[in-house]
């Protein structure tokens, strides 16, 4: 296979906003979405539903890092999405643990409105920690960390599919 380049870039307006607003979750599945030059065109009809967690502080990010190596002529993407979720209560915690088990794929909305996809191919491992801090002011709730170790980066969603994918979320949410 040829590597050429195809094009470069020019500098942006300084008009980005960073961090996330939204986390999706959904029961991974083969083949969830139809990828084309790093965008979703379509999602799998078998894909009914995913569970939104609202992310509303700055402690919540995406950070994509691609590693090449020469002596074995691979590159990988390690997604790393770390989020807080705010106040314990068992009913989160309860969830937190099927997460950590089920190994889901899940999409994120950052906060210029952009939507893609983490853990596409495999999926992401959850871990993280409940957390209350020890002056009444100190942060009560949950640091998350979702890994996913992918082929590239995470793919955004086109308008339709974004339309699509909304489609499935489920309206049950848990309230603290």
């Amino acid at each position: 296979m040829a590597c050429v380049l195809t094009t470069g870039r020019a500098e942006p307006c300084l008009d980005a906003v960073g961090g996330l607003s939204t986390v999706y979750f959904f029961d991974r599945i083969a083949d969830a979405f139809v990828i084309v030059g790093g965008e979703a065109t379509s999602m799998n009809v078998a894909l009914v539903s995913a569970f939104q967690y609202d992310l509303k502080s700055d402690n919540n990010n995406l950070e994509e890092s691609s590693v090449t190596s020469k002596n074995d002529g691979t590159t990988v993407v390690n997604q790393t999405l770390t989020f807080s979720l705010k106040k314990q209560d068992k009913d989160t915690a309860n969830e937190i643990k099927l997460l950590a088990a089920a190994q889901p794929g899940c999409v994120v909305k950052d906060r210029m409105g952009n939507y893609k996809i983490v853990g596409l191919e495999d999926g992401v491992v959850v871990s993280g920690t409940g957390l209350s801090g020890g002056a009444k002011g100190e942060f009560n709730g949950y640091n998350l960390t979702a890994i996913g170790e992918e082929t590239s980066f995470a793919p955004t969603l086109d308008s339709a599919t974004v339309t699509a994918f909304l489609a499935i979320v489920s309206a049950t949410q848990i309230s603290v």
